[in-house]
């Protein structure tokens, strides 16, 4: 049985690296955020407090009325920087240090 050349002239289709890392479907690392940024992007804010997933920005706008809100650009959620400074601010003069425990060793 013939092969017909039109069979044969179709390449084999394989998966190719992008330039720059992994492939073109599946999760992407945020850009980094420039030092005079004035807004962040939702995947930028969660990079930003540790690489939070969805629902926890999702949790934090419900049930934290401090968070500051996005502004909706269509389906994307835009962080004001400023804000988000502010409300980190917030929270590092909210947080005390730890109070050590006085055990006496033993001696009355």
């Amino acid at each position: 049985m013939k092969s017909s050349p039109r069979q044969s002239a179709t390449p084999k289709l394989t998966k190719q690296p992008r330039a720059g890392g992994g492939y073109k479907l599946g999760p992407r690392t945020p850009r980094p955020l420039p030092p005079d940024a004035k807004w962040a992007t939702s995947l930028q804010v969660r990079a930003r407090y540790g690489g939070t997933s969805d629902m926890w920005l999702y949790r934090k706008l419900q049930h934290d009325p401090d968070f500051p809100r996005p502004s909706y650009n269509g389906p994307l959620k835009m962080f004001s920087v400023a804000e988000l400074e502010a409300y980190d601010k917030k929270l590092l003069s909210k947080k005390t240090p730890p109070q050590r425990s006085r055990k006496s060793g033993g001696v009355s």
